[in-house]
Formats: C-alpha cells, structure tokens, sequence
C-alpha cells in the first residue's frame, strides 16, 4: 500500500491542529508552528531556522516513503509544489481542509490565541493568507487522490461541506460563500 502525503490546510485560527487530534490520523503531522516555537532563537532566525528543519523533515518521510501529514494555510505555491511531488513519487495525496465563514473569524480566533498567550499574527497576513487559501484549494482539489472540506465557524465544530468520491467532488452542503461547484470542478 502507497504511502499517504496528508495536507491539513485552511486559514489561520479554522481549527487544522483540532482536527488532527480529533481525527488520529496514525501518522505524524508536521505543523510548522509547533516546529517554530521549539527553536530558541530570535524571530527572524527562528522562523528561517523551522523552515529548513520542516523542509528536511518533508524530504526525510519522501526518502523512506513513509506517510505524514502537514499542516498549512494553503496560501502559498510550495505546499501545491510538494502535493505534486508526493503524487510522482507514488504516494497518496489526501486533503482536510478546513473553511471558516469569513476572514474576520480567522482575525477574532487569532486574536483570542494571542489573549491564551499564542502567537500573532498581522491582520493584513490574515486578509491576504485567507483569500490566497480558498484561491489554492481550487488547485489543490485537482490534485488529490482523496478530499475532505469542513466548515469551522460555529461552535458545534466540524461540519461535512464536500468530499472527493472516487475521482468526482461532491458538495453536501452549500452554506459557504467561498464553496462553489466550480472550486471543485475538474479542469
């Protein structure tokens, strides 16, 4: 059986770690976040520093072709980059993405992690990294094997919006503004 490359992704504060502990994957995440608040170094450096340490750890589970997962906001092009090459490796690409309502959710629950004493995050990040997340999950849908997509808003937890069945996305609840047959279409 292939090894499974899991993508854990949604904007900041929708609830990715809850979900990897609510569903026990088997399997270690990655969460780049976790990786940060380990290294002892100033903020610039250590971001730098848990950025070579997540990219060595992805390199080390594609060498062994064992499964992991990995936790993202989807906002950027390296973790579609790395969905590819999981898949020309033989792996299963599997996605979890969590959705929120609107971005001014993602700010309140950032803003409530930093009140807990988390870490921050600029709004203008938030703006930009929500609206770039939903771009990249149209992309992202195209490329795995199987998917999942969860509204997170409300406090009654993780709510079912779409799954991959077979090769097909099927939308089982359209409240999401952001969730149209066309995100999930294929090309």
């Amino acid at each position: 059986m292939a090894a499974t490359f899991l993508v854990l992704a949604g904007p900041n504060g929708a609830g990715k770690s809850s979900l990897a502990r609510a569903k026990s994957f088997g399997f270690p995440i990655l969460d780049p976040d976790s990786i940060a608040r380990s290294i002892d170094m100033p903020a610039a450096q250590r971001l730098l520093m848990a950025g070579r340490m997540l990219h060595k750890k992805i390199e080390e589970h594609f060498l062994k072709a064992t499964s992991f997962g990995l936790e993202t906001t989807l906002s950027g092009q390296t973790v579609l980059s790395t969905m590819q090459r999981a898949k020309m490796l033989g792996m299963k690409v599997a996605l979890h993405y969590v959705g929120l309502e609107r971005v001014e959710l993602s700010k309140l629950r950032v803003w409530l992690r930093v009140q807990s004493g988390g870490h921050g995050i600029p709004e203008k990040d938030l703006e930009r990294r929500f609206m770039r997340s939903v771009a990249n999950l149209h992309k992202a849908a195209r490329i795995v094997d199987e998917g999942y997509v969860y509204d997170n808003s409300s406090e009654s937890g993780f709510r079912l919006l779409a799954e991959k069945i077979e090769d097909h996305w099927v939308i089982v609840d359209r409240s999401m503004p952001w969730l149209t047959d066309g995100l999930l279409s294929s090309p």
